[in-house]
Formats: C-alpha cells, sequence, structure tokens
C-alpha cells in the first residue's frame, strides 16, 4: 500500500525500498498475546480503553490477491469507544507505526485507516479517487 508520506514523516519512518500497491480484505479475530507489545502499550498509554479486542490483517498484491506483500496490521478495537489504535508494519518501512481512528467495527477501522494513510492512486481538485474494480469513488 502507498502510505502518504507526511504519515511517514510524523512518525519519524521513512520506506526504505518502493512499497508495493497492496490492499487488506477484512481482518481476523486474534489473542492479545500475538499482537506487537508495542500496539498494546500504546493503547495502554494513551487512552482509558480496558476492554478492546485484538484483530490481524495482512496485505495481498493489489494485482494478485493471493500474494502477500510482506505487510501487517495488527488492530486493538473498542466496541464501547468506537476506536481503534492500528499498527501498520512492513519490511520495507524502517519501523512500524500507530494510527488511531474513529470506528464502528474491526473492519470499518481498517477502512476509516486506509482512508486516513493511503496515498490515492488520482488526486483531484475534489479531493482523492480510488480506482476499485471497474468504478472510482
Amino acid at each position: 500500500m502507498h502510505i502518504r508520506p507526511y504519515i511517514l514523516e510524523k512518525h519519524s519512518v521513512y520506506p526504505k525500498a518502493l512499497l508495493e500497491d497492496g490492499d487488506f480484505f477484512g481482518v481476523q479475530k486474534t489473542i492479545h498475546e500475538d499482537l506487537d507489545p508495542r500496539l498494546v502499550a500504546e493503547v495502554d498509554r494513551e487512552s482509558d480503553l480496558t476492554a478492546y479486542s485484538g484483530y490481524v490483517a495482512m496485505e495481498l498484491w493489489a494485482d494478485d490477491d493471493d500474494i502477500p506483500t510482506g505487510a501487517r496490521v495488527e488492530v486493538l478495537f473498542s466496541e464501547r469507544k468506537g476506536i481503534a489504535a492500528i499498527l501498520y508494519d512492513h519490511p520495507k518501512i524502517s519501523d512500524a507505526f500507530i494510527e488511531w481512528v474513529f470506528c464502528t467495527s474491526p473492519d470499518d477501522a481498517l477502512t476509516e485507516w486506509k482512508r486516513k494513510v493511503r496515498w490515492p492512486l488520482i488526486e483531484t481538485s475534489r479531493g482523492p479517487v480510488e480506482i476499485i474494480g471497474e468504478a472510482h469513488t
């Protein structure tokens, strides 16, 4: 996935190589012990969340949805608060980074996170345009 440069700069992260154009297709529930400790520490430090669920998703190539790019997101989602912390890690960036989004579900968290951090394929005067299949939004 192409990440907006200012998002990487904000987290003092830089690409080590060109990032692939990929996408995430849903999240899978996981136990907290399988999540990156940096994500759990961020949630403990930056919020008053006491009940949250963990999820993961792997990024797949945009051109071939059977091949992983190596990127991974981990999500800690609070249904009660309607917020999620999302950690993005990719072998082609210098470090993982965490962003927060308001959402109604783990899948919605992934959608909102992509809207926030993804560098769009086309940018117009009316905002970003993502090409999805035969249509655009």
